[in-house]
């Protein structure tokens, strides 16, 4: 399997959606698109486009990197949020301590 910017081999379209050579309508871009380097009915060539590498890949679970830099940024706040509440708690017990120290000892 390999990318390629262009289907060049017939049927030239996604073996799944039917999407062929046309440029997307916002950015112009052609591809890429997925080359199975494999045959289909007797001689046509296997191609997926990238929409339906995608659906196909979150059936494994997969997440797109957009979405996986989204989780790392939720893990680090709440970390930090884990960090300050420990060391709140932490203050609070060495309160604690100081002021049964100091009631014990009168």
């Amino acid at each position: 399997m390999h990318l390629v910017e262009t289907m060049v081999m017939a049927p030239n379209n996604c073996m799944v959606c039917g999407r062929g050579n046309t440029p997307d309508g916002q950015t112009g871009i052609v591809g890429p698109f997925l080359d199975l380097a494999m045959e289909y009915n007797w001689g046509d060539s296997g191609y997926l486009c990238g929409d339906c590498v995608g659906q196909a890949a979150v059936h494994f679970g997969w997440i797109s990197p957009d979405r996986e830099k989204e989780q790392k940024h939720e893990i680090e706040r709440l970390k930090k949020e884990i960090h300050d509440l420990q060391a709140d708690m932490d203050r609070r017990r060495l309160k604690e301590k100081r002021a049964i120290a100091a009631v014990r000892s009168r």
